[in-house]
């Protein structure tokens, strides 16, 4: 539910012209669900819409816990047609969604290529499939792999080493696509750096909120994970714009 952020520091990186079609992007969980809706040319305002939609859908049915998947697909479909689609297919830099895959072998996956709307949309729930969180479910099942046995999947946290803290490693690009990696990685959370101990990148490097007061961390942990209101979504979205557009001042 931290979508927001995401969107608001993307977007004002576009604004800056730091962020463009050329620059490769990749995220996990909100971070990823915040990249495919750039990548696919969704308009900034309509996917903290779809973030609220998300928000009221669960809080009616009784809580964020267990049901925001399912969410996530209902919004998906609304959100990204084949148009917006195509969009993402014909970005010159790669747009990357991350996960992990446990079973039938352990691996990080980065994946950049989709052959349809349905094989993005499934990348992007594995992306979110936090354990008894984002479902009532330990993980998550994929039968597309035309295999006698499901890939089991969870969520990108789990695919990058805990300093990472879910920022995807363009390193796990496969070798084809290794020359599209980018010379320089800046990191995105909407948590702050220093108290998740995220030191995958310098202070120059990253972008994330400066505490305001004592409550100010436990209250972006609780709009990560329970439903909240419409104007929580907005104030964490111009929080993201804010701190991209001092982080573009101060280091772009």
């Amino acid at each position: 539910l931290t979508v927001p952020y995401h969107v608001g520091v993307l977007e004002s990186l576009k604004q800056e012209g730091v962020l463009t079609e050329d620059t490769p992007i990749a995220g996990s969980s909100a971070g990823a669900i915040a990249c495919v809706a750039f990548g696919c040319g969704v308009p900034a305002l309509k996917t903290v819409d779809a973030t609220i939609r998300v928000s009221d859908r669960t809080a009616d049915q009784g809580g964020a816990q267990g049901r925001l998947l399912a969410a996530l697909d209902e919004q998906m479909e609304g959100l990204i047609d084949e148009e917006k689609f195509q969009n993402l297919v014909d970005r010159p830099a790669p747009t990357g969604v991350c996960y992990r895959k446990l079973f039938p072998q352990q691996e990080s996956i980065l994946k950049t290529t989709f052959e349809s709307r349905e094989e993005l949309f499934r990348a992007t729930g594995h992306s979110c499939m936090f354990p008894f969180f984002s479902s009532f479910w330990p993980c998550r099942l994929d039968t597309s792999n035309g295999g006698l046995l499901p890939d089991v999947v969870v969520d990108g946290f789990f695919a990058v080493p805990r300093e990472r803290f879910g920022c995807p490693d363009f390193g796990e690009l496969d070798e084809a696509q290794r020359s599209e990696a980018p010379d320089r990685v800046v990191t995105i959370s909407p948590f702050p750096h220093e108290k998740m101990r995220i030191t995958c990148s310098t202070k120059e490097d990253s972008i994330s909120p400066t505490l305001r007061d004592e409550n100010d961390l436990g209250n972006l942990f609780r709009i990560a994970t329970e439903c909240s209101s419409a104007s929580d979504f907005i104030a964490l979205y111009e929080r993201g714009l804010r701190d991209g557009e001092d982080w573009c001042r101060e280091y772009a």
